[in-house]
């Protein structure tokens, strides 16, 4: 299964994106600022240009797994049918447990990507995160991990 996060609209403190699960348009992201890291530099020159919780993760492909519970979320109502599992993009450079879940605006995300749909009354924010993010796990990343499909994102 493939993922293809294409960001949209940048600002001084958040980036909002459009979500496509094998070519189909799923929902809005909310990310922090996008600073035009790419995966492809050197981890030093991420960490230098990274602003702790204030910065989106760099650019590239990124396997996601789905089977780490999430101590953070574990309890959360969204994240307890899935055992408190929640999607996990593996080896970010300069990062560590970015994850894909609800929230409304990039101060909640530390470098995770939101899901939602873009707000029509406030910039920089997104809502309904947690119905979609429930859409998109019942619809399509459990029942991929049921299959044992790899699950992948690119972001753009």
């Amino acid at each position: 299964m493939n993922l293809k996060l294409i960001r949209k609209e940048k600002a001084a403190g958040w980036t909002i994106g459009q979500l496509y699960i094998d070519g189909v348009f799923v929902c809005n992201t909310m990310e922090d600022a996008d600073r035009g890291l790419p995966q492809s530099d050197p981890v030093e020159t991420i960490r230098r240009k990274k602003i702790h919780g204030l910065t989106a993760i760099p650019t590239g492909t990124y396997k996601v797994r789905l089977d780490v519970a999430s101590p953070r979320f574990r309890n959360a109502s969204w994240a307890k049918p899935y055992g408190g599992i929640v999607p996990r993009l593996a080896d970010v450079p300069a990062y560590d447990g970015v994850l894909i879940h609800p929230l409304n605006k990039a101060e909640e995300s530390e470098g995770c990507i939101g899901v939602g749909i873009k707000s029509k009354t406030t910039p920089g924010m997104i809502t309904d995160s947690q119905r979609y993010y429930r859409n998109i796990m019942r619809l399509w990343l459990w029942p991929a991990k049921q299959r044992g499909e790899d699950v992948w994102i690119t972001i753009v």
